[in-house]
């Protein structure tokens, strides 16, 4: 809680957050907690000043309950059922593609790569090579080739998968 003086120390959430976690556990699967509902409990606008509360309200339930929420456009978040969460990380994955990309083609973009000093070179080319994997496994192509085969019901070890990638790549 909040201190004598009104000071939190670093890492204490505050009260805004608290009283929207409270409300965010409350949450029926499929059911859409309003902006409205929200704002109006901590008498704050979630879409706006308070929306770093809304922030820390959702990352606190989701590590600490398991519960996912996601947003719905102006109107407020809902409660994700399984095969809603599961649709996140194929959306994450997406990003996690194009962001790679572009990434990729700025680093394309240095124009004397021998005036970099070593520690540099180094790191523009292993800054090159995560990027274009990462890239290339957000291909929906590839990821269809990587599900193939895997067993649903046992996590594919990362080693495994980092194999199945590399022969994707020949």
């Amino acid at each position: 809680m909040a201190k004598e003086n009104g000071n939190r120390t670093i890492g204490e959430m505050s009260d805004y957050s608290k009283l929207l976690v409270l409300r965010l556990r409350d949450a029926e699967i499929g059911e859409t907690v309003t902006y409205d509902e929200m704002s109006a409990s901590i008498h704050r606008n979630t879409q706006h000043e308070a929306r770093g509360n809304l922030d820390t309200a959702r990352r606190r339930v989701m590590e600490d309950d398991g519960i996912v929420f996601g947003a719905v456009l102006n109107v407020g978040i809902k409660r994700l059922n399984d095969e809603e969460i599961v649709s996140t990380g194929t959306h994450d994955v997406q990003k996690i593609h194009r962001i790679s990309k572009r990434a990729g083609r700025r680093l394309d973009n240095v124009k004397e790569f021998d005036g970099l000093g070593m520690d540099k070179q180094k790191e523009l080319l292993l800054l090159s090579a995560g990027f274009g994997v990462l890239e290339h496994f957000g291909k929906a192509s590839i990821q269809k080739k990587l599900i193939e085969g895997s067993d649903p019901k046992k996590l594919m070890p990362t080693t495994e998968m980092l194999k199945r990638i590399e022969e994707t790549l020949g």
